[in-house]
């Protein structure tokens, strides 16, 4: 393990403020330590110093200038005199007291000087130079007095970033030693999760420090987190539901307990849960949020919709429920073909400028209003939205990724591939833009240049990634259909088209009409003719949009005739942006 560790968020302290900020409060007066009653120097018959205790005067003078150790100073005197003590010597029973004493005057003086730290607002220099003598105290604070949890935290906190083997060290130290201090002790777990190489310590770690600090939701979010990147949503569910036994409006583990319910595929479920939240307070607006989130998933609109409302009601100036309702409206739209002018796209836009008048510089806000004008059809507004979400976040591939997709369907397949080229540099493995600049080159003539993209999106293409069946349908395309004679492979065609119709289950119209094509291409005109008049059945059962082209097909290769074609798009000019319409950043 590296000496060096870089800490997530929950960890990463930026200056010694915090470090300071954590530690127990400095009191006006240090804590004193109290002076056993059967001891020598409680005795007016205390022996007096001889070979043996020489020391026990320097003892006796520390014990108590300790009691009035109120700042740097007098605890460095105490420590200057316990050290005195023990070099001169001591009676054996003394010396557990006189160790503790010097354990107790070291953790103090460490804590002033952080607290003088913030006071002075010391540069960087300084402050590691403070850095270093705090660690000196506190290292001599444990080896004084090795049950000093607090010290071992500090230490802990203040080598996070240089020594991990040493804070990790430090951690195991303070865990034991700290006692019953719950909000100490669940730091302290949380922190060692961190520094774990071992999943099952990590998660024990962080399990212990939710147990310690069942309020904490950093340490919740943490838990989650980890559980959820290593796909172990039984154990999400599990927790989740017992942190709502304590706290039934719990938002956190509302959300993590329906994401580890859909995730299992247990979605009724997760609606029951949520019922159950709605019906213990029908105000909880998060949780009606989620349900309506859920039953989209579930295709359930009337009921999404229905919770929606029920929030606006609830509270009007709540963008949320404008958005899940937009939501809703925009997906069953799709259930009428695709016609621009709907009802559901009507009321779409209704809710979603009502929440930008809410909220007028919200993200999710002008996606979903680009959203809504994409369906329909008002490429120039969606692009003016979405280039204003690149603009504000030139580094977020999606917005970049989408901007190219209006492009290329606003007809402007120029601008559509520079936007996937900027997408290309950003990352040489992105698919999604290769597929967007070969769809762009295709509109524009360039079969070969499409040819090209399509082949390197398939590339990097992920195993079993559904979009496959589309970049195989396109480049087969060419293959079957170019006019450009060196392009064209009829059975390297029929091979990729085969594929797309068997991971589309033979139930895309398109795609069966290119794989009809392939087969006239290797000159197979009554395989040709038996694809294309599938492709034709089903085109009409669908009212497919390109069924007259369908058609037109299979009269081709009813002639004998292979299907030549070559898109050449007339581009749109592109839409103006005000300077105005931005986003605050």
């Amino acid at each position: 393990m590296s000496n060096c560790l870089r800490l997530p968020t929950l960890f990463l302290f930026s200056n010694l403020v915090f470090i300071a900020s954590t530690a127990v409060a400095q009191d006006a007066n240090p804590s004193a330590v109290t002076t056993p009653v059967d001891s020598p120097e409680s005795s007016n018959d205390s022996p007096k110093p001889d070979e043996k205790n020489a020391g026990q005067d320097d003892l006796n003078a520390a014990i108590e200038l300790k009691m009035d150790a109120n700042d740097i100073d007098k605890c460095t005197k105490v420590i200057d005199l316990i050290e005195k003590a023990i070099a001169k010597g001591l009676l054996k029973s003394d010396l557990p007291l006189a160790n503790q004493l010097l354990g107790s005057a070291a953790m103090d003086r460490a804590k002033m000087q952080l607290q003088e730290m913030i006071k002075a607002r010391v540069s960087d220099t300084m402050a590691r130079r403070v850095q270093r003598k705090v660690l000196s105290d506190l290292e001599l604070a444990t080896k004084s007095d090795p049950t000093l949890g607090e010290a071992y935290l500090l230490i802990a906190k203040l080598s996070a970033r240089s020594d991990s083997i040493k804070a990790k060290e430090a951690l195991d130290n303070a865990i034991n030693n700290l006692g019953h201090d719950a909000e100490k002790r669940g730091d302290a777990y949380a922190m060692r999760s961190l520094f774990q190489e071992d999943d099952e310590a990590k998660l024990a770690d962080l399990r212990n420090a939710m147990k310690e600090l069942p309020q904490s939701v950093e340490v919740q979010r943490t838990l989650f987190a980890l559980l959820i990147d290593k796909d172990r949503f039984e154990d999400v569910y599990e927790v989740g539901m017992e942190l709502l036994k304590s706290n039934a409006k719990n938002p956190l583990a509302i959300q993590a307990t329906i994401t580890a319910l859909l995730e299992l595929d247990r979605k009724d479920e997760a609606i029951k849960v949520l019922d159950q939240r709605v019906e213990d307070d029908e105000s909880d607006i998060a949780s009606r949020a989620i349900r309506a989130n859920v039953y989209l998933t579930l295709d359930k609109y009337e009921e999404a919709i229905a919770d929606a409302t029920k929030i606006i009601e609830l509270k009007s100036d709540e963008v949320e429920g404008y958005f899940v309702r937009c939501k809703a409206y925009l997906q069953r739209s799709e259930l009428d073909r695709g016609n621009p002018n709907s009802d559901d796209l009507t009321n779409a836009r209704r809710d979603i400028e009502s929440a930008l008048d809410l909220k007028p510089n919200s993200v999710e806000g002008i996606r979903l209003r680009a959203l809504v004008s994409s369906q329909q059809k008002r490429y120039d507004e969606a692009i003016q939205d979405m280039t204003l979400l690149a603009k504000n976040s030139p580094k977020e591939p999606v917005w970049l990724l989408q901007l190219a997709t209006l492009y290329q369907l606003n007809d402007q397949p120029t601008l559509a591939a520079k936007v996937a080229d900027s997408l290309i540099a950003m990352d040489k493995k992105n698919w999604q833009a290769y597929r967007i600049r070969g769809d762009a080159k295709l509109s524009t003539g360039d079969q070969s240049g499409a040819s090209i993209d399509y082949k390197k999106a398939l590339d990097n293409l992920k195993e079993g990634d559904s979009d496959r069946s589309a970049l195989l349908n396109n480049l087969a395309w060419i293959l079957a259909t170019s006019p450009d004679d060196s392009l064209r492979d009829g059975k390297r065609s029929i091979a990729l088209g085969t594929e797309a119709c068997e991971l589309t289950e033979y139930k895309r119209a398109h795609i069966l009409s290119t794989l009809a094509a392939g087969y006239a291409e290797a000159g197979d005109f009554d395989q040709a003719i038996h694809w294309s008049s599938k492709a034709v059945e089903l085109g009409g059962q669908e009212d497919h949009e390109q069924l007259e082209q369908l058609e037109k097909e299979l009269k081709s290769y009813q002639d004998k005739q292979p299907w030549r074609e070559k898109q050449e798009v007339k581009e749109n000019k592109p839409p103006l942006i005000k300077p105005e319409d931005t986003i605050e950043t």
